[in-house]
């Protein structure tokens, strides 16, 4: 097969952002970058669908969105933090998108990516951490929460409840991991007792 001559190209998995990197992200970047951040962490869209988001689609209690690589149709009730920025970001919106450029433009999803990056880098942040990263971080939020895959899935538009299993996998073990132990203490405590 002259497949098998085709060599893998590097690069691994795109990692999930930690809070702390959230945290420098939203404190240090400049208000029409930080909009993509707080839009992709509270929502868990990929970045075309979150340069395609319009204010037509959003009524202040939620966004519809339709996912342009699967299709799937989406209302997402929007986050209370996320109600707020979205409420003043609309008091100065000129645009139909909500996130726009530095000018006032619809970001095209490359473009958007490499500023993100640039900036990032600019504030000490790890190069490498991108959108898709905070789609995952959205994921383990919703999973450190206690969501099911299916609530999970109803956010994301995941289509497999596997993608989410690999994106929330260090979430879910935590949350169960301490689930087990505390368990085992109410167990083990009334055994000891007897």
């Amino acid at each position: 097969s002259p497949c098998r001559k085709i060599k893998r190209l590097k690069g691994g998995t795109l990692p999930p952002w930690s809070e702390d990197q959230i945290a420098a992200a939203l404190a240090g970047l400049p208000a029409y970058l930080r909009r993509a951040v707080v839009l992709a962490v509270y929502t868990g869209q990929r970045r075309g669908d979150l340069c395609a988001m319009r204010w037509d689609a959003c009524d202040g209690e939620a966004i519809r969105l339709r996912q342009s690589k699967t299709g799937a149709e989406l209302v997402i009730p929007l986050h209370p933090i996320l109600r707020a920025e979205m409420a003043a970001w609309r008091r100065e919106a000129n645009s139909l998108h909500i996130l726009t450029t530095r000018r006032g433009r619809p970001w095209i999803p490359t473009h958007l990516s490499q500023d993100l990056g640039r900036a990032l880098v600019a504030l000490g942040l790890p190069p490498g951490l991108n959108i898709h990263g905070l789609r995952k971080a959205a994921a383990a939020r919703l999973a450190d929460a206690g969501c099911t895959v299916h609530e999970i899935a109803a956010i994301t538009g995941h289509t497999t409840l596997a993608m989410i299993a690999l994106y929330t996998q260090r979430a879910d073990q935590e949350r169960l991991a301490n689930a087990a132990i505390k368990r085992l203490q109410l167990v083990h405590t009334t055994k000891d007792r007897n």
